[in-house]
């Protein structure tokens, strides 16, 4: 944990830095001097996906994991908690797992393990 800086010290690092130190990685210039604001708008919230109509849809839980049949865990990824992905079935108990239009890998229910796209196991159900 960083130790809470007095706000005039932080804005004066933080005007040092990109103002009058020069950074041998941008040929001895300061950031501040060669920082080009972006003409694009950023967007607060991003626009919710809609999967085909193939696929079920599924949440994440906050623990990265997918419940499946109501009594299992499989665990999908930490970094998707909260969001929705969609499950495909392409074989018997086989389901190829989606993000947006992201292949992100399958899914054996019999097995209750995952799979990447190269067919790596991942990490077994919670």
């Amino acid at each position: 944990m960083y130790p809470k800086c007095r706000p005039s010290v932080q804005v004066f690092f933080v005007y040092e830095y990109n103002y009058e130190r020069p950074h041998a990685a941008l040929e001895l210039e300061t950031p501040g001097s060669v920082h080009v604001s972006s003409r694009r708008q950023y967007k607060d919230k991003v626009k919710e996906w809609d999967y085909p109509s193939y696929c079920q849809v599924r949440r994440v839980c906050r623990n990265g994991t997918l419940r499946w049949r109501s009594t299992k865990w499989v665990m999908i990824s930490t970094s998707l908690m909260e969001k929705n992905v969609g499950l495909e079935e392409i074989g018997e108990g086989l389901w190829r797992v989606y993000f947006r239009q992201k292949t992100l890998g399958y899914f054996d229910e019999n097995t209750l393990r995952t799979q990447d796209k190269l067919g790596r196991l991942k990490r077994n159900y919670v």
